[in-house]
């Protein structure tokens, strides 16, 4: 049992190393796939685990609301204030018609039709907005009330939150005095640099509508900014994070990735799949409960059979990542533990990755199960066997900056695992150091 605090304290202080992330970036086309692959991450058995995509996205939209908060304040605060500002103009129409409709110019009308009138000449106006501003007002004022509305469901935030219901009203307000698209255009780089040289109102428009437009468009901003200094969205992202580094480890072995299913949408199978030189495949899992069956077939397993008589037990367990060699019969299993409790990385990390091993029955012929721990906790690798009857059995600890070695090692030739087996185990050096902070 885990005699150490939450292991959420003291994450801030452990780095992420978000170029993983931004290694598979590419893969997502918004801010959706990353909400359904951060909510994908799973807890350990002492964390929640009901955070699905919509309450990831309403914590990272909170969070966003905070860092909109100050550009905010500084909009008007009444519709008079906004008035002298709308950039709106007007034209007018002459047309005859049959009956009399809008301004009907009687004078006009007598001299071209005589009297009683056969036909009408009316006069129409038509207002017109004449740039961008109002335009991306509208954006940034819609965008703002969806997330006000996801982020705070069931509740009016607008009366509870002077910062944003005064400032808000008097936009809407304002909206209504002018003509503005049903579904106002996203502003692109130039309409925010023209916005910002507009004079006031409108230059402080653009921060707000700015940080709204980079946290859909540019994501490792959005992780690094919005995300990374949420310690419940920090673990989440380090697991991203050795996600891409791991298909970097890969990418260095001059491996072909293929993305083959979108991150935490209930794969039955891999999400990637790396073709080394040679044409061996290796399989990459995000979350690999389910790998038991789609290798084996069958639905259960030595974790499955033994939990059995326990009512609500969990039907299957698996590594947060793992790379499957299905032609080598290999497996390399990695659990992640982003935590500053030494305890907690070793003894957790510990169970869990034996009780992997010892899951993978005998259909793999070599199984690595490492525990993958933040470069602050972990400082090297080490290799242990798991027993004197299976050597190919491995139980480790490395860090992101030993899992190029490891890669590179797991995925040697057949003939030298069969060297390293008659030679002995080989371990490297490593510690955990001290959980009181320095």
């Amino acid at each position: 049992m885990d005699q150490e605090s939450s292991p959420h304290v003291g994450l801030t202080e452990l780095s992420v190393p978000l170029e993983g992330v931004t290694g598979i970036l590419s893969g997502w086309s918004g801010t959706g796939s990353f909400y359904e692959a951060l909510a994908a991450v799973s807890g350990d058995e002492d964390l929640e685990r009901d955070w699905d995509e919509k309450a990831i996205r309403a914590r990272a939209e909170r969070i966003l609301i905070e860092h909109v908060r100050a550009g905010l304040e500084k909009w008007p605060r009444t519709v008079e204030e906004w008035l002298p500002h709308l950039p709106v103009s007007s034209r007018s129409e002459v047309i005859s018609s049959s009956t009399p409709r809008g301004r009907v110019m009687w004078r006009d009308t007598a001299l071209r039709s005589g009297w009683p009138p056969r036909s009408y000449v009316t006069r129409r106006r038509h207002r017109e907005i004449t740039d961008v501003t109002v335009t991306t007002l509208a954006w940034t004022v819609k965008r703002l009330d969806e997330i006000i509305a996801r982020t705070f469901p069931g509740s009016v935030v607008d009366e509870d939150d002077p910062t944003f219901s005064v400032p808000l009203e008097a936009a809407r307000k304002a909206l209504r005095l002018t003509e503005t698209p049903e579904a106002p255009p996203r502003p692109d780089r130039h309409e925010l640099e023209a916005l910002k040289t507009s004079g006031r109102p409108w230059s402080y428009i653009q921060p707000v509508a700015g940080m709204i437009v980079r946290s859909e468009t540019d994501l490792h901003w959005f992780a690094e900014q919005l995300l990374a200094p949420d310690p419940e969205m920090r673990w989440r992202l380090f697991h991203l994070a050795a996600l891409g580094h791991l298909l970097q480890a890969l990418r260095r072995q001059q491996a072909r990735i293929s993305w083959r299913a979108p991150l935490g949408a209930g794969s039955s199978g891999p999400h990637f799949v790396a073709t080394l030189p040679d044409g061996i495949k290796v399989d990459v899992w995000f979350e690999a409960a389910g790998a038991h069956q789609f290798y084996s077939g069958a639905s259960s397993s030595l974790y499955s059979q033994t939990v059995k008589p326990v009512r609500g037990a969990d039907r299957s367990i698996g590594a947060d990542l793992a790379l499957y060699v299905p032609s080598r019969n290999d497996a390399l299993l990695l659990e992640v533990k982003f935590s500053w409790s030494a305890t907690y990385i070793s003894r957790n990390g510990f169970h869990q990755a034996a009780a992997y091993i010892a899951n993978a029955g005998s259909r793999w012929n070599r199984v690595w199960s490492y525990v993958l721990g933040p470069v602050e906790r972990v400082s090297g690798t080490s290799r242990e066997r798991m027993s004197r009857t299976h050597l190919e059995d491995v139980l480790g600890v490395t860090s992101i900056a030993g899992l190029e070695q490891l890669v590179g090692d797991f995925l040697g030739s057949q003939a030298e695992a069969d060297d390293e087996r008659t030679r002995g185990p080989e371990v490297s050096s490593f510690t955990f150091r001290s959980s009181q902070t320095s």
